[in-house]
């Protein structure tokens, strides 16, 4: 990405987010945001000591991204003395945005994003960051989901945001959550409890672990990465064992940001097969009963079915086979 591999002591990231006018801006400062975010994790799993300047916070969205905590730097250095600026193009005033602040060639990276364009009518406030966010969430869509959201396409090609792309981006991540668990509960068998032989699979793990990073240092080319990741978790089963697939998911997601790690300790899971769970003291004791009453179902079809119109009126749905995934659903706002 960056052929800087004799100096990895110092890298100084300068990230310019406009004024906000709309929720146009708003959603392409976000997108700034993010890829900042994208941009700091591959370099500091490169072994870079990336340090990042900022003219906008992120008020209390950081922990709703998943942005990793960032060394600020001791002082805002001169102009020139930035390794990458990462900012938004700014096509009404036929250049980009932080060119009154850093100038062309004062930098020796530049990461400029191309705007999220707002086709329809989308009744979403944008009196700011976390006010967005949580806004979003009424709606069914985390902020995680808008993370996911942005890496169908390259940042520097425009975007259309909707709301039903969004939900579309959140059901994603709901099975890539199902896929997280499923591999976590598979990982704990023997190959002969899996009944499988993984002959070669060190030759497709590399071949797969080669692939994403490539793609990550192609001027973070996600688009592609997450590609590389759904054809790794569908190769047949017999290729990979479970256990390695699911550390080169967790390996990736160290850049990718999409919380695996720590949905797999705090997230609302529950293994029908064994009683594993994540932690579930976040839901209530009435939405907890239901759900534990749901899995001593067994073939009670209709209590089942009573459980899960319940479950609905609470504003939650359960998904999975062997395992439950318990995730809030779309408000009745319309």
């Amino acid at each position: 990405m960056f052929e800087l591999a004799e100096n990895r002591d110092r890298f100084r990231v300068y990230r310019y987010c406009r004024q906000p006018e709309d929720l146009e801006t708003y959603l392409t400062n976000l997108r700034v945001v993010l890829v900042s975010d994208w941009l700091c994790r591959a370099l500091i799993k490169e072994g870079y000591n990336v340090s990042l300047d900022r003219n906008v916070t992120e008020e209390n969205a950081e922990e709703q991204l998943n942005l990793i905590p960032y060394k600020e730097l001791a002082s805002s250095p001169l102009a020139g003395e930035y390794d990458a600026v990462v900012t938004a193009v700014a096509h009404s005033a036929g250049g980009f945005a932080g060119e009154e602040e850093v100038k062309p060639g004062s930098a020796r990276y530049w990461l400029r994003c191309e705007t999220l364009s707002v086709k329809e009518p989308v009744k979403v406030k944008f009196s700011g960051f976390d006010a967005m966010l949580s806004e979003l969430n009424e709606y069914g869509c985390e902020p995680l989901a808008f993370r996911y959201f942005l890496t169908t396409a390259h940042y520097r090609n425009r975007l259309n945001f909707s709301l039903e792309s969004l939900k579309l981006a959140q059901l994603t991540l709901i099975r890539l959550r199902a896929r997280l668990i499923d591999l976590f509960q598979l990982s704990k068998l023997s190959a002969l409890e899996l009944g499988r032989v993984f002959s070669g699979e060190e030759a497709v793990r590399d071949e797969y672990n080669r692939r994403f990073w490539e793609h990550v240092h192609n001027n973070l080319a996600l688009p592609s990465a997450i590609s590389t990741l759904w054809q790794m978790l569908k190769l047949p089963y017999a290729k990979l064992h479970p256990l390695t697939r699911l550390n080169l998911l967790l390996e990736w997601d160290q850049v990718l940001g999409f919380g695996l790690q720590s949905y797999l300790e705090t997230g609302l899971w529950w293994s029908i097969r064994d009683g594993a769970h994540g932690d579930l003291s976040r839901l209530s004791p009435e939405v907890k009963g239901l759900v534990q009453e749901y899995i001593s179902c067994d073939s009670d079809y209709q209590r089942a079915d009573r459980i899960i119109e319940e479950l609905k009126a609470q504003r939650f749905k359960l998904y999975g086979g062997r395992f439950l995934l318990v995730a809030r659903q779309e408000s009745r706002r319309k």
